[in-house]
């Protein structure tokens, strides 16, 4: 996700924290999932970009050593 890439997994298989900065599949059977990807690779290239950066800027608050500390470090405070 820090590199753009928008997440497409199963729902409730833990994801669900990503909320809308993901694809979520609600069957994992072939012809489903080959319907969403070639869903996906037929959308407006505009709109997957704003998802993109929204991806992007999601991950950048979320998922970095900085904010792995922060989030820590809230957690130690709380329990102090």
């Amino acid at each position: 996700m820090l590199h753009g890439l928008i997440p497409v997994v199963m729902r409730d298989a833990g994801f669900n924290k990503l909320g809308e900065h993901a694809i979520y599949l609600d069957e994992f059977s072939i012809e489903y999932v080959n319907k969403i990807l070639s869903n996906l690779s037929a959308s407006d290239p505009a709109a997957l970009d704003v998802l993109m950066q929204k991806v992007l800027l999601f991950a950048s608050q979320n998922f970095t050593p900085e904010a792995y500390e922060k989030k820590l470090k809230s957690i130690f405070l709380e329990i102090l």
